[in-house]
């Protein structure tokens, strides 16, 4: 019984270790960059999981504790005013694996919350006012 707790054990305790690849150009040189989820209770500046640089290839990699099942994180640079964000600087939904799919995940960061958007393929066009005069139900066209 004991041997099998302990094989059951060994089997379903995986270690993951997440690569980011590219980090948008307007991070900040020397910035210290973070992977922070359920694993660490969403600590966004934790530097038990500061990400590494490797010089060698440019990319940033930690390794998750071990553990089984699901996991959900964000990547920030040290607080949630800088968390991650989408091409346009919005925000993204939380980022998932799970544990024993793969020994690596590789992911990028296409932007962060509070430098703003980088590769922005939309623009949003935001209307303040109108002409006193323009009918309500007027198609506006630009």
């Amino acid at each position: 019984m004991l041997v099998c707790s302990l094989a059951h054990l060994l089997i379903s305790c995986q270690q993951v270790t997440v690569v980011v690849k590219e980090v948008p150009d307007n991070t900040p040189p020397g910035a210290s960059l973070f992977v922070s989820g359920n694993f660490n209770h969403w600590d966004p500046s934790d530097r038990t999981y500061a990400l590494r640089l490797n010089p060698a290839d440019s990319t940033y990699a930690v390794t998750l504790p071990k553990g089984s099942g699901p996991v959900e994180y964000r990547f920030t640079r040290g607080d949630w005013t800088t968390v991650e964000a989408d091409a346009c600087g919005n925000p993204l939904p939380v980022r998932r694996l799970t544990y024993g799919e793969a020994d690596t995940v590789r992911s990028d960061i296409a932007s962060w919350r509070d430098l703003g958007p980088t590769r922005c393929d939309q623009v949003t066009v935001v209307i303040d006012r109108l002409p006193a005069n323009t009918p309500r139900q007027a198609p506006l066209y630009v």
